[in-house]
């Protein structure tokens, strides 16, 4: 399996794509795609769709994981968060990928088994899981892959659950 993570801000997106084989998880791309503040917002949104519809032609994941926006008191930051997270929605239902939101917690709780972890704990435990080899671009790729980690665990154990039945 393979999937496609997606941490959205519109200054910094984190994007992590992780191969699962045979229980073995792999790093295949990690990256962190930034624009300017000072740029124009439609110039910035181009720019992110452009470079996710890239990401995600050249990886070809099997499902895309992106982190629910959680609205914050501050206005200001969670309006780009927003248009970032639909931009990546919108990749995803260009290129007929499944998606599914996980919850920052939801994350949190999957990776370092606690849903209030903070980022170095997600981190660290993103790079444990990957065999050392990956999260070390941002606290925001580090994320996505534990998005698409989340994801990954998430399936399996629903895989688990249909063979029981």
């Amino acid at each position: 399996m393979r999937v496609m993570g997606i941490d959205p801000g519109l200054t910094r997106m984190g994007v992590g794509v992780v191969d699962e084989r045979a229980g073995t998880l792999t790093c295949v791309h990690e990256e962190t795609i930034t624009t300017q503040p000072g740029d124009p917002v439609g110039t910035r949104l181009n720019y992110v769709f452009d470079r996710l519809v890239d990401v995600m032609g050249t990886f070809r994941p099997e499902a895309v994981a992106v982190e629910r926006v959680f609205l914050k008191a501050n206005s200001k930051t969670a309006i780009p968060s927003i248009q970032a997270s639909g931009l990546a929605l919108l990749a995803a239902a260009t290129h007929g990928y499944p998606v599914r939101e996980y919850s920052p917690a939801e994350m949190k709780m999957a990776i370092a088994g606690n849903g209030a972890a903070e980022k170095q704990q997600v981190r660290y435990m993103v790079r444990q899981l990957l065999g050392g080899k990956a999260g070390d671009d941002t606290p925001d790729s580090a994320d996505a892959l534990g998005l698409a980690i989340c994801h990954i665990n998430s399936s399996r154990m629903g895989n688990l659950i249909k063979l029981a039945r």
